[in-house]
């Protein structure tokens, strides 16, 4: 099994609360097909945020179940974020 982390560097400009409620039904959403889902914000900027997600799978093909991806791109209407996917080497 290959560990996989992705993380986007969004700035969420207004809505912050909304934001923080959509995130919450995606967390859910991942925790419910075992992917683990956190967010920061940064200490010296109250708009941006760093979202993360991490799940297993064999090979090194990182695709997320489509489920969960239409949950992610709800986030895009608060900002778009810049994604990179991670490997455990």
């Amino acid at each position: 099994m290959t560990r996989f982390l992705q993380s986007t560097l969004r700035t969420v400009a207004r809505d912050i609360e909304e934001y923080r409620a959509t995130w919450d039904q995606v967390r859910e959403a991942a925790t419910a097909v075992n992917v683990r889902a956190w967010i920061f914000r940064a200490a010296d900027s109250p708009h941006q945020f760093i979202e993360f997600l991490e799940w297993s799978a064999p090979g090194e093909n990182a695709v997320l179940l489509p489920h969960l991806h239409e949950q992610l791109k709800k986030l895009d209407r608060f900002g778009s974020g810049i994604t990179q996917q991670w490997l455990d080497p």
